[in-house]
Parts: structure tokens; sequence; C-alpha cells
């Protein structure tokens, strides 16, 4: 994790142009906790007209959001949350697409309707709210859509895979329809943080390995969890930045929060596939795990050829 001062601005994201004159309509899914709870936060604060949504049936916001009950994976309550929302104020400006699922677990025992339903969330939930909005923001020739990512789009590590893949999923997709739109007059950025202090943690579906081949990397990820969670930087440091592009008249098509994932993606461009490997299984420990053979965790890795 870097320090507090690395959470900044990626590069072509102004710090200089003036704050836009006129009031935005914005919808944040996910907005009951969390990055979309602080990006509400700031938006209201900087005189913006906020809606935000959320999974219970009466779901609380920040003061003066209004609230919407919204499941993503229904393209029905999708499309009736959008259809509110120009009903009642005429018009929508921004869509922030936060709505999130985490699973832990290694990717073997992970359920596969389990890892369909990360998806579901993270990449067709996106995928159905850009849909609903997109022939709004295009009739209006201006609008914006923000999408929160995640460092493991660039790097995964071990009981992760199912939630990077969505995420590496989400990136691709984000630039396509930055491609495909900006003639349209929609901005499209993609907003990736590295570890963010959420209920996201808490909410998370474990998967408990069974499997003994597992028990050693699961004893030594959940340390790393531990030290990331009480690592991981605030999401009012991202709620600000994303609520500043609201106000950026050419926002940078991805921003990224954290030194890590800044870091990241040279990382993976300018050293080698096998050094960068390396380098994570050191950072982990990885490469002092021992076969289910040895229960002790101290020997090496078994090689049966």
């Amino acid at each position: 994790m870097g320090p507090p001062g690395a959470w900044s601005y990626d590069r072509g994201m102004s710090k200089s142009r003036p704050r836009a004159a006129l009031q935005k309509t914005v919808l944040i899914t996910g907005a009951s906790s969390g990055i979309g709870w602080a990006t509400a936060q700031q938006l209201m604060a900087a005189g913006h007209r906020v809606f935000g949504t959320g999974r219970a049936q009466a779901p609380v916001g920040p003061p003066g959001v209004s609230m919407r009950t919204l499941d993503v994976e229904d393209e029905a309550t999708v499309q009736t949350c959008v259809d509110s929302v120009l009903a009642e104020a005429g018009r929508l400006d921004v869509l922030v697409n936060n709505a999130g699922r985490l699973v832990y677990g290694p990717v073997e025992e992970v359920p596969l309707p389990v890892a369909q339903r990360v998806f579901e969330v993270n990449f067709w939930g996106t995928a159905r709210m850009v849909n609903a909005a997109l022939p709004h923001l295009r009739a209006q020739r201006e609008g914006q859509v923000i999408i929160v990512g995640s460092v493991a789009s660039a790097v995964t590590v071990p009981f992760n895979g199912f939630y990077a893949a969505s995420k590496a999923a989400l990136a691709r997709y984000t630039e396509a329809l930055r491609h495909e739109t900006k003639h349209q007059g929609v901005r499209v950025t993609l907003v990736e943080p590295a570890d963010v202090a959420t209920s996201l943690w808490q909410k998370a579906e474990t998967i408990t390995p069974r499997l003994p081949a597992y028990a050693s990397i699961s004893v030594r990820m959940q340390a790393a969890v531990n030290t990331l969670r009480s690592d991981a930087m605030p999401a009012e440091a991202v709620g600000r930045l994303i609520a500043a592009l609201v106000d950026e008249p050419d926002p940078a098509p991805v921003l990224r929060v954290g030194a890590l994932t800044r870091r990241m993606p040279w990382l993976r461009v300018l050293v080698p596939a096998r050094a960068f490997e390396r380098g994570l299984r050191r950072r982990f420990g990885l490469d002092r795990l021992s076969s289910p053979a040895d229960p002790g965790g101290e020997g090496e890795p078994s090689d049966s050829r």
C-alpha cells in the first residue's frame, strides 16, 4: 500500500480546471455503503442531484440522496430504476456503476453458481445499467458513465480468481464502450482502486477449502487478507476522486487510485512473466508451501518427476 499521498489523480485528469457550473443528475449503484456512499456524499456537497441504489427494500443512503431499491441482476428492476430517475429529475447526466460482489475461495472449490453470481453483479449488472441509461445519454448528446473496477483486473492472488476475472472482463468492456460512445458525446471512465476499507470484505462469500491441497495456502492467504484489510485506504479517498470526475470536462479514460494500482500495469509489461510470478509468490509466502503429504507446512513442494 502506498502512503495517503499516493491516492491521487491519474495522468490526464486536471487539478486546475474549474468546477462545472451546472447541477448534474447522478445515479449511483451500491450507494448504501462504502465507495458508493462516499461518492454520493461528495456529489451532494458539490451541489449535484444524486440518486442512489441499494438491495434492501428501503435502502438508506447519505442525507439528501434519493434512494431506490435495485437488484442489478434483475433487468426489469434496472429499467424501472432508470425510468423512475428520469421521471423525477427529467434527465440523467451521470451513471456511476459501483455495485459489487466478492467471493473468496479456491477456484476449484467455489461452486460455479456462486461464481456466476459474481459475474452477474460485477459484469452483467454493469452492462444492464449501461444499456438502460445509454439511450438517454445518447439522446442528450452528452453524458458520463463511470465504472468502478479494481486493481484485481491487473493482478490476482490465490482465492480471488473469480472476482479478479469479473473485474478484468469489466476493464475490457469499459474500453470498448468508451470507443463506441465517445462520438455520441458520452464520456466513459474506469476507476480502479487498490484495496478499500468497505463492507464488501464482510459481505464476501467465503468458501472454506475442504481439499488438503489448499490448506497451507488458506492459512497464508488469510494472514495476507488481514494485513490488506488493515492497510486498506478509506472509501472517502476514492469517493472524492470519483466525484471530481463528474466535474471534469475531459476525464481520464482510466483513473487508478493508490500507488499499487498505478504500478501494477507497468510491472506486468516491464517485468518478465516468470519473475513477476516469483515476486508475487514470494510476497505471499507461496514459494514455501508444503505438499499435502507434508502437513507440517515448512518443507519444499514435492516433485514426482
